[in-house]
C-alpha cells in the first residue's frame, strides 16, 4: 500500500503544473489533439491503462516500471523547461495530429502505443519524433540541432 501511495504522489507531482499549462491542457477536450508550433507532447496512462497494465505484468512489475517512468519523465520535463520548449502533457488515449510547415499531417494514435508514459517532440519543419526518456539530452540535440 505505501508503494500505491509513494507512486500515486510522485505521479501527481510529477504532472502538476503551472496555472498556465493546466488552463491549455483543460481546453483540451477532444480526442484529437492538433500541433503546429514547436511542442513537446508528454503523455500519461489514463486510469484504465494503469490497470490494463497492471494485470498484464503483475502490480509488483508495474509500479517498480512506474517508479522508473516517473523518474525519467521527471529528467525530461527538467530539462525540456531548461530549453524553454512549450510542453503539453495528456491522456494516452487521444490522437495527435502535427502539421508540419508545409501542411504534412502526421497523425499518432498512442492508443496504440507500447508504453504507456512517453514524450514526442514536434519542429513544423520535421517529422515528429518520440524520444528515448532515458537519453532526452542527445535526443533534444539530434532532433532540434543537427
Amino acid at each position: 500500500m505505501n508503494k500505491v501511495v509513494l507512486v500515486l504522489a510522485s505521479f501527481f507531482t510529477l504532472f502538476s503544473c503551472n496555472k498556465m499549462q493546466c488552463q491549455k491542457v483543460k481546453k483540451i477536450n477532444t480526442d484529437t489533439i492538433t500541433i503546429k508550433n514547436t511542442t513537446a507532447i508528454s503523455f500519461m496512462p489514463t486510469d484504465n491503462a494503469i490497470e490494463k497494465q497492471k494485470k498484464e505484468i503483475g502490480k509488483e512489475a508495474f509500479y517498480v516500471g512506474a517508479d522508473d517512468y516517473l523518474y525519467y519523465m521527471n529528467e525530461t520535463d527538467k530539462y525540456l523547461k531548461s530549453k524553454k520548449i512549450n510542453i503539453v502533457t495528456i491522456k494516452n488515449n487521444k490522437i495527435l495530429k502535427f502539421v508540419s510547415a508545409n501542411k504534412t499531417v502526421t497523425i499518432i494514435n498512442l492508443k496504440n502505443e507500447s508504453e504507456i508514459w512517453g514524450i514526442y517532440l514536434f519542429d513544423p519543419k520535421q517529422k515528429p519524433k518520440k524520444v528515448d526518456l532515458t537519453a532526452i539530452e542527445e535526443e533534444y540535440k539530434e532532433y532540434f540541432i543537427n
